[in-house]
């Protein structure tokens, strides 16, 4: 698919299986793709752009029970669609920011997100975490060297169950004591993070890790109360304050 450079007209045209579906207000609309619940679109090395139909009697109802989006290896798409009702688990690797900030711009029923390699990326919505409160539940960021600001965690905090974070994050997010349904929680590779904050209050906590995050030179505070814990990794940090306090923990 190296010669797309475009999702436009004739996708949405040579779609054959228009026709009436229930929407999520339970009325009768015309629809595209009524059935799709999955999409992939994965190296596509010259897809530049991904539009939305122009028809007004289909807008707002294109893939209205799409519930998973994965977009892989499509480095110059600069825009995407912003309308996806039923959305649950969206991945977006290696694109640019603005593909994802349209995507996720009127996302409400997330429960999935994991994005990697996104350019240009410095910061998190506010918006993702206000309409997707009561949803989220895995929240993955990996090789987001220019992310380096996120909303409060308190946000997400009722049913989030896995926070893996890779990025150029200096202070850590706050709210993380509010996350007591967390079960995963992966640090790795955030080289400007100074701390970690206290875990005391993860009761359900069961897999820790933190490796390569070299300005860190203790481990968080409350260790000691995380009951449920049966994995704990703790990688290279480069510090030698960092690895005295690991073997005081794990002694």
């Amino acid at each position: 698919m190296d010669n797309v450079t475009c999702i436009g007209t004739e996708f949405y045209n040579s779609y054959s299986g228009v026709g009436s579906s229930t929407g999520r207000d339970g009325s009768g609309r015309n629809a595209l793709f009524p059935a799709l619940e999955r999409l992939d679109l994965q190296r596509m090395p010259n897809l530049v752009k991904w539009k939305d139909t122009l028809d007004p009697t289909t807008t707002g109802m294109v893939f209205p029970r799409l519930e998973e989006l994965t977009i892989k290896a499509c480095r110059k798409l600069i825009s995407a669609p912003c309308h996806f009702p039923s959305l649950k688990k969206l991945d977006i690797q290696n694109t640019c920011s603005t593909t994802f900030k349209n995507i996720i711009s009127k996302l409400t029923t997330l429960t999935s997100l994991e994005i990697s390699n996104i350019s240009e990326l410095a910061c998190l919505p506010e918006h993702l975490w206000q309409n997707n409160t009561m949803s989220l539940m895995s929240l993955k960021i990996g090789s987001c060297d220019d992310l380096v600001y996120f909303p409060s965690l308190q946000g997400v905090a009722p049913f989030l169950r896995t926070l893996a974070i890779s990025c150029g994050v200096e202070v850590f997010p706050s709210g993380l004591q509010s996350c007591t349904s967390l079960s995963e929680l992966r640090i790795s590779e955030c080289p400007n993070l100074k701390s970690i904050p206290d875990l005391r209050e993860l009761h359900s906590l069961n897999d820790l890790r933190i490796f390569r995050c070299r300005k860190v030179r203790h481990l968080p505070d409350g260790l000691d109360c995380l009951t449920r814990l049966k994995q704990l990794w703790i990688g290279t940090g480069g510090s030698l304050a960092y690895y005295s306090s690991a073997r005081g923990i794990i002694d």
